[in-house]
């Protein structure tokens, strides 16, 4: 099968983690002829944004990419939240694909697409939808002009061309019917996933991380990572750890903090030697991060690296959100926010028994609804 990804909504980066690259990763090893069509942005050192050479080249995957530029790239930055590729519509006669998964439902793009699928009924078009009222719509000037007077009939406009539309949380799953009108027999959760891995790697993993790092078998080893700006609340969960006497529990920094956060939190980590900061982790690394943990915690909002972790059977901490109780149910360890926490600290220390029954829940939920080759399939089955 010809598949098309469409990656117009943000900056594609090779190599990283999120849903576009798994999935993308996923139809090559399925043996099928994968494109990408991406904005001329990408993430540099740090995360920021930077400009990609116009043009085609291949991922690590094997997957063919093209970068295509802006159509209005006079407008400088509002170019980027209109996100039209000039020449969008002539590339994809060009390539005919079978299906098109279009990531986002943001753009102006959406319609050149959505012409063409107009065109060639054949094909299949599915949008995924990333928004929810906590990352989109916040201010006046989003909700009011960006969204409901912009994206939204842009993408009403095209509805009747979208096969399905993929929403990655139960927010975003509220977002797109409540919001955006998607049609509810055609709106459905797609959640972000992860790479089940072989038991003998995830052992491998474990063992190596514990013995590399003198942890024992009998320890708690908990683990937040990601890109650690003062919403992470890095500082509130290092304060709740640090009042927690038991010499079991043990705290992994796999991340980096902004410079504000780093000036705040460095002295407590220094204070503490049970906790030990690894700075930033390549994917491959945060991955045997993840195996040798035994909870993962996310002291607020919703991160893409919680699927990663309940993959390697990671008990989660994380806040009291529809979307994590979708994953882990009623675990009695989601919390309302990070007052909480040494709460929740506590009953992880007195609970440490039962903490293996969680982690046996989370693999068996990750293996059955999170793995991202099944995730892939249902796209082209």
């Amino acid at each position: 099968m010809n598949i098309v990804h469409i990656c117009i909504c943000g900056p594609f980066t090779d190599g990283l983690t999120y849903q576009e690259n798994e999935l993308v990763t996923e139809h090559v090893r399925l043996g099928h002829t994968v494109t990408v069509i991406a904005a001329s942005t990408t993430y540099g050192e740090q995360k920021h944004i930077v400009e990609a050479k116009v043009g085609t080249t291949q991922l690590q995957c094997g997957a063919k990419i093209t970068r295509l530029p802006y159509t209005w790239k006079i407008f400088g930055w509002i170019s980027t939240k209109i996100r039209a590729q000039k020449g969008l519509r002539e590339y994809l006669e060009t390539l005919q694909p079978d299906c098109i998964l279009f990531h986002g439902l943001t753009a102006w793009g959406l319609l050149s697409v959505a012409a063409y699928t107009r065109n060639n009924p054949r094909v299949k078009l599915f949008v995924d939808c990333h928004e929810d009222f906590n990352n989109s719509a916040r201010t006046w000037l989003s909700r009011e002009i960006l969204h409901k007077r912009f994206y939204k009939p842009i993408f009403r406009r095209c509805v009747d061309q979208i096969h399905e539309v993929l929403c990655i949380t139960v927010e975003s799953l509220d977002f797109a019917i409540e919001f955006y009108e998607s049609p509810r027999e055609k709106t459905r959760m797609y959640p972000l996933g992860c790479t089940i891995e072989a038991p003998e790697t995830v052992a491998y993993r474990r063992a190596d991380f514990r013995a590399r790092n003198g942890f024992l078998e009998t320890d708690i080893v908990i683990t937040q990572t990601g890109k650690l700006d003062h919403t992470k609340k890095l500082e509130a969960a290092l304060q709740a750890f640090c009042a927690n006497p038991s010499p079991n529990l043990k705290l992994v920094i796999a991340g980096r903090m902004t410079d504000a956060v780093c000036a705040v939190c460095l002295p407590l980590i220094k204070s503490d030697p049970r906790i030990l900061d690894l700075g930033w982790q390549t994917p491959d690394k945060l991955r045997t991060v993840l195996a040798g943990a035994d909870c993962f915690l996310q002291p607020f909002g919703q991160t893409v690296t919680t699927q990663m972790a309940m993959g390697y059977g990671c008990v989660i901490l994380a806040q009291d959100l529809p979307s994590h109780r979708w994953l882990v149910g009623d675990n009695d360890l989601l919390f309302k926010d990070a007052s909480e926490l040494p709460a929740v600290l506590k009953k992880v220390v007195e609970n440490q028994a039962g903490l293996d029954q969680l982690k046996r829940a989370n693999s068996e939920f990750a293996a059955t609804h999170l793995d991202y080759k099944q995730l892939a399939l249902q796209i082209v089955n």
